[in-house]
Formats: structure tokens, sequence, C-alpha cells
């Protein structure tokens, strides 16, 4: 059975429209929130600050390329957005929103964004683009010897739109310009040159320079024979022709190119050779004037020592070996020879040591001994020994080098003849080369021959010691040594 509802009417009647009531308010509720959102929506909108506009650069070189950008709010129009460049004369250009900074010379700009979509100006931003360096080229002969022959030299300058020009200097002097390249030929003399291009600042380039330097070395060139009276140092070559007897006298060749003998480089010889014994009248038996004396000595010296005197009567000049000697028992004398010289430790301090000391004094022959004499003749002088030799060069090619020492004299012939000087010792002969090579040449470094005695004289001179040769490289060490006669080549291509 259903319950019966004992509510008053009016109870009942609101209990039915209840629902619908609801519905109303909910939606009441509803619209006033979506306006609230949009009240609150544009409110925020009016509050924030306009979409960012502004200008983008970095410092620039003249010529370089570089960027402008001018940025503005996203989804405008950018071909309506422009940079507006203010030169420092106060001029405006109105650029393209990306624009390249090659377009522009040097100096100082003002650069603000405009965006002509919403009519703003941006704040301004400073661009500087500073002075470029023309591009310079220059390229030119080496150094060398001294040939006579043309050099060419070729010089450029780049810049943009050939706005610059270049001017190629000789030492100083103007010769030639160009807003591009160019080329000059020049027959320098021996010589040192600097060869320079270089421009002058302009509005959009700062001044510039290149330069190149080179040496143009002298040479020698000995087409007649002749004594050297002083060391040659030269920076080029130096070349003895054929037919050519160049005689050192003690001293040195020093080439910083090539050193080349087609003729006869000798030493020479020194005034080393002993006195012999003397008489003043050869036919008075008691008119002897004076007694033998020895050889002059070289005892710092690798070259050969002189041969002793005839009779005992002198020794022969020593070097760094003993020269040649004698022994007397009784009556008898015993004529010794010399020693052979030791081979020196070459390097390339002990040649600098050498040659600022004196190279002669390292290298010489030592003098034969005078000869014995008699009441009736003097005895033959003893000969004289060698100069030592000494040639450095990048590039040797000796030839033919003599080195040889002097024979002793031959005693006198009287009614009793006289003795034979001692024979000169030979030199040492050294040579020194560089990374352009060397070629063996032929020499000699004999020590001289004794004396004879005159007629009715059996004393005979003792014979010099020979010399040594050596080689040295200064780029690989050691030295190729050889003793008396050393055969190569004397010929060249």
């Amino acid at each position: 059975m259903a319950l019966s509802d004992n509510r008053p009417l009016h109870k009942r009647h609101h209990k039915a429209k209840h629902p619908l009531w609801k519905t109303e308010m909910e939606i009441s509720v509803a619209a006033g929130l979506v306006l609230l959102a949009v009240l609150i929506v544009l409110l925020f909108n009016l509050l924030l600050p306009p979409p960012a506009l502004f200008v983008q650069a970095d410092p620039s070189g003249y010529g370089h390329n570089d960027t402008v950008s001018a940025i503005a709010a996203q989804g405008h129009n950018t071909s309506r957005v422009y940079v507006l460049v203010t030169t420092a004369s106060g001029n405006t250009l109105a650029m393209p929103s990306v624009f390249n900074t090659r377009m522009l010379a040097a100096g100082t700009y003002k650069l603000v964004a405009y965006d002509a979509n919403d009519g703003r100006y941006s704040g301004s931003e400073t661009l500087i683009i500073t002075r470029g360096f023309p591009e310079l080229g220059l390229s030119g002969p080496s150094s060398h010897d001294f040939n006579g022959q043309q050099e060419n030299v070729s010089f450029s300058i780049s810049s943009q739109s050939d706005q610059v020009d270049g001017t190629l200097y000789l030492n100083g002097t103007g010769v030639a310009n160009t807003a591009s390249s160019g080329s000059y030929s020049m027959a320098p003399d021996p010589g040192v040159y600097n060869i320079t291009i270089a421009s002058q600042a302009t509005r959009n380039y700062s001044a510039a320079s290149k330069s190149i330097y080179f040496s143009i070395y002298p040479s020698m060139i000995f087409n007649t024979s002749q004594n050297l009276t002083s060391n040659v140092n030269v920076r080029g070559n130096v070349t003895v022709t054929q037919g050519t007897v160049l005689t050192l006298n003690g001293h040195s060749i020093v080439a910083g190119g090539a050193f080349i003998n087609y003729g006869t480089v000798s030493s020479g010889l020194s005034d080393s050779g002993g006195r012999p014994q003397r008489s003043v009248n050869p036919y008075i038996k008691s008119t002897i004037e004076a007694n033998a004396t020895g050889g002059a000595s070289f005892p710092l010296s690798y070259g050969g020592g002189g041969g002793a005197g005839s009779g005992c009567a002198s020794y022969g000049g020593n070097t760094i070996a003993r020269g040649g000697s004698y022994v007397v028992t009784g009556i008898q004398c015993t004529m010794l020879p010399g020693l052979v010289p030791p081979v020196p430790e070459i390097n390339a301090d002990v040649i600098a040591s050498w040659y600022a000391n004196g190279i002669d004094n390292y290298t010489a022959g030592g003098g034969g001994g005078g000869g014995e004499g008699s009441h009736y003749a003097s005895g033959g002088p003893g000969g004289r020994g060698a100069y030592g030799v000494f040639i450095q060069a990048n590039r040797l090619l000796p030839g033919r080098i003599t080195a040889d020492g002097q024979n002793g004299s031959d005693g006198i012939t009287g009614l009793v003849g006289s003795g034979g000087g001692g024979g000169g010792g030979g030199a040492m002969v050294l040579l020194a080369y560089g990374p352009g090579g060397y070629t063996k040449g032929n020499y000699s470094v004999n020590g001289g021959i004794g004396g004879t005695g005159g007629i009715n004289s059996f004393f005979y001179g003792g014979n010099g010691i020979a010399g040594q040769v050596l080689v040295y490289n200064f780029t690989t060490p050691p030295v190729e040594v050889c003793s008396g006669v050393c055969l190569g080549s004397d010929t060249y291509p």
C-alpha cells in the first residue's frame, strides 16, 4: 500500500519546480565566469609591455660580410620592418630588416629599428666599422751571387673596387705604382736590397706594407796569375780561371758560395830556410864567416818539418813534430829524418780558433837547415817551408793545389866542396765545405829534397817532411786525410 504525502499542498508544489530553478542558476554562474575571464585577459594585455622591437649588430671591419638585423614582434610583416642607419654627417638611410655591412663605408653609425606594422621605433645601437687592410702580394729574387742578370719583382694590391693604390719601393725609392698588379725588372749590383709595396691610409683602409729582402753577393774571379796580399772573404763565389796561378802566401780564402779552381793554387813559400855556413873568400882557408843556422820552426803547426843541414851543420825547423836532426859520434855525423806530423782533431770550433789566431801558424811547413860549408866554399841554404793553405766554401771544387816544401840548395863547388841545405817542409792543406758539396782535387804537399854536396863533398842535406791534406765537411764530419801527393780531379764541367 502506498504511503500518503501528509505535507501541505504548497510544500508539495515547490518540490516539483526545484530542478528547473537549479539549471538556470548554473547557466548564470558560467556566463559570469566567462565574462570575468575575458575581462582578466583584456586587463592583462593592457598591462603588458608591447612586443619587443630591437636592432642587432656586432662591430665590423670594412668590406666584411657581417649582418645587421631588426627583430620585430612575431607575425609582423618583415617587409615593413626597417633599420634606420644614421651616418656621422646626419644622413639617414632606410635599410631592410636584414642587410650586409659590406655596403657601408668605414665609420660610426647609429642604428634604430622601425616597425611600420605598428609605427614603433626601437632604442638605438651603435655600429662601428673599422678600416680594413688591402691584400698585398710581393715576390722577388732570393739572395745569390752576382751574375749581372735581370731580376724580376712581382707585386699586387687588392681592395674593394680597386680603391687603393700601391707603390713599389726599392731601397726607399718609389719605382712603380698599381691599383691591382704589376712587375718591375732590375739588374742589381752586389749589395743588400729592400723591396717594399706600401699603400697610404684612405677613408676605408689603413696604411699597409709588405717587404722582402735579398742580397747580391760579390764574387771574385782571378784570371791573371798573382800573389795574394790579404785574406779573401766574400759572400759569393771565388773562381780561378784556367792557366792562372794564384799564390796564397799564407792568406786564406773563405767564400759563402763556391770556390772553383780551373788553374793552380800555390801555397807560396815562407822565409824559413836556414842560413848556410859561409866563407868570405872561398880560396883562403882561414876566412869562415858564420856558422849555419837551422830552419825556422812553427811549433803549433801540423805541417811537415824541415830537413837538417848537411854535415851536422844545423837542424831542420820543427812543427808540432820534430824536424830533421843529427847525432855526432866522435867525428862521425849521423843525419836523422824528421817525424811525420800527427793528424789533428778538426771541428768547426778548431777551425774558427785557428783562423782567428792566424791559420798559417797551424798549417805551415818548417824550414830546412843550412848546409855545411868549407874553408873554400859556403854551404847550400836550407829550403823554405811551404805556407799553409786554408780554403772554405759552401761548395768546394779545389782543383790543383800545391803546398810543397822547397828543395835545399846544393853545396858550392870549390877546392874543397861544401854541403847541401836541408829541404823545406810540406804544409798542411785544410779544406772545409758545406751543403754545396765537394769534388776531390789534385793536391801535392811533399817535403823538399835535401841539397847535394859540391864537388869533393859528400855531405847531403836532409829531406823535408811531407805535409798533409784534411778535408772537413761542416755538414757531416769527420775529415778526409791524405799526405804527399793526393790525386783527384782538377777539371770540372
